[in-house]
């Protein structure tokens, strides 16, 4: 598929750890986020799966903080279904903070390109 100058050279391992700092980039992102999880679990307190989460997650530390922060952007980017199930109120989407809502659609996009990437990058090397 592409030559072997290309596989020898450093645009190779940029190609290839290109995911690997989306990711980190992701991670930290979700840790800045974090720091607005009492906003955030206050503005969806009606809501049943935010209260049930919240209580799981965060005394597992920086991972459910991290788990926690993604939780509640996918359910605030596709929120149809949890509110058609009821565990999410559509007052508190509505209601929800524009600058925190925002900054989760910014870290699910960075994870869907860290993903899609990884997944291009494989694709390449399987083919190569």
């Amino acid at each position: 598929m592409t030559g072997d100058t290309f596989w020898k050279s450093w645009w190779a391992i940029l190609f290839s750890a290109g995911p690997i700092f989306v990711g980190m980039v992701f991670i930290v992102n979700s840790l800045y986020i974090s720091r607005y999880l009492p906003v955030m679990i206050k503005a969806l307190e009606n809501s049943r799966q935010i209260i049930l989460y919240s209580r799981i997650l965060k005394g597992m530390g920086v991972f459910g903080e991290i788990c926690l922060v993604t939780q509640i952007a996918g359910m605030l980017i596709w929120p149809k279904v949890e509110i058609r199930m009821g565990l999410l109120d559509s007052r508190d989407v509505t209601n929800f903070p524009l600058h925190l809502l925002r900054l989760l659609k910014m870290n699910m996009a960075l994870l869907v390109i860290s993903i899609v990437w990884l997944v291009v990058v494989c694709v390449v090397l399987k083919f190569r």
